[in-house]
């Protein structure tokens, strides 16, 4: 595979998950999510995982 075209990969994938923490982000500034909730989907994305789905009902009353 060309540099080129890694070098395209890594930008397209480095946008979707700017792009869906930043989602999250403003998420947790118009205090629709709780800081757990940040925090979990922010490394699942990063790790790319995807959102999780684990609850944590003592400290997520509204997950």
């Amino acid at each position: 595979m060309e540099i080129h075209a890694l070098t395209r990969i890594h930008r397209t994938i480095f946008k979707e998950v700017h792009g869906r923490l930043f989602e999250i982000w403003e998420k947790n500034e118009d205090d629709d999510m709780t800081t757990t909730q940040l925090l979990r989907a922010t490394c699942s994305h990063i790790i790319g995982l995807g959102p999780s789905t684990t609850q944590d009902d003592i400290h997520d009353e509204n997950f």
